[in-house]
């Protein structure tokens, strides 16, 4: 039994996950190389890389009612992709950074759901994805891509369902 809470179990068994991205592991980019939390920029010293927000969560439908002693969460999680591109590469290496994200989770979510050595977590399901603007004269793009992890836990211990 793990001693974090749930939620913070699932960011970071997802942070675990999105370091397997790599060339050599059959991936289009190695962008798991540099995998961060809640940071706000990306620098060309860091490319490429991935930066894991918790973008917060909310009950389902009527788990949050003190008529329960669990509930059912969706926390919403953004990876923000950045990569260093020229105008020739401008969108390219954002869709293979997107792929790589996609692949990574969803393959392994689908292949029994999001967990780590405790056990499972969660069900983990896409929630779209945008492009992040670049900056005038900038050499360093992103995209956004978003998903929504689902658990159970109890109110008074989110350690446990």
């Amino acid at each position: 039994m793990s001693t974090l809470p749930r939620g913070e179990r699932g960011m970071v068994a997802i942070e675990a996950q999105l370091t397997t991205i790599s060339q050599s592991r059959g991936y289009w980019t190695d962008a798991g190389s540099n995998v961060f939390r809640a940071r706000q920029s990306a620098d060309g010293s860091d490319l490429p890389c991935l930066i894991l927000w918790d973008d917060g969560e909310q009950p389902a439908g009527a788990s949050g009612s003190t008529n329960h002693s669990s509930g059912q969460i969706q926390r919403t999680i953004g990876i923000e992709g950045y990569v260093k591109a020229d105008q020739a590469d401008t969108g390219r290496l954002l869709g293979l950074v997107q792929a790589d994200v996609m692949k990574a989770l969803m393959g392994w979510a689908f292949e029994g759901g999001v967990r780590d050595d405790a056990g499972q977590i969660g069900a983990l399901s896409y929630a779209g994805s945008q492009p992040i603007p670049r900056g005038d004269g900038s050499t360093v793009e992103g995209v956004r891509v978003a998903f929504t992890l689902s658990y159970k836990q109890r109110w008074v211990d989110p350690t446990r369902e």
